[in-house]
């Protein structure tokens, strides 16, 4: 994959758009994310883009987050993209008081990202949570 084809990919990842997303993979093409995350890898993308879409991206406020490309390397037919996302995150908590009503706090967070693309999508991240709730 070239470094404008893992850029591609990145931005339909971004915006959600799963159809331009796989247009940009190889037909069976395999994500690795990082053990931290609860989703089982390695998948097949096609599996696992719909569940980060549906379950990750409602957690930021309006579903909405923005991103900085850090840095990309292009070596012998392999891509790493670095890039840093930064969204406000909503938690759902109970008062102490009255467990039976949530209320939404809002949270900032950043996330650091190396995507590396071969013939999978191996990916790591570190999250760090830049105002608690």
């Amino acid at each position: 994959m070239s470094a404008s084809a893992a850029r591609s990919f990145l931005q339909a990842y971004w915006r959600a758009d799963l159809q331009s997303a796989l247009a940009h993979c190889q037909p069976g093409a395999v994500i690795e994310l990082a053990r931290s995350l609860p989703i089982a890898t390695p998948a097949p993308v096609a599996d696992i883009l719909p569940l980060i879409f549906n379950n990750v991206y409602p957690k930021f406020v309006g579903g909405r987050f923005d991103v900085t490309i850090d840095s990309t390397l292009e070596q012998n037919n392999r891509v790493l993209v670095e890039y840093t996302a930064r969204g406000k995150l909503v938690a759902r908590h109970a008062p102490r008081r009255d467990p039976g009503l949530a209320q939404a706090l809002v949270c900032s967070a950043r996330v650091r990202q190396g995507v590396e693309f071969d013939q999978h999508i191996h990916s790591a991240a570190s999250f760090e949570v830049t105002r608690p709730c």
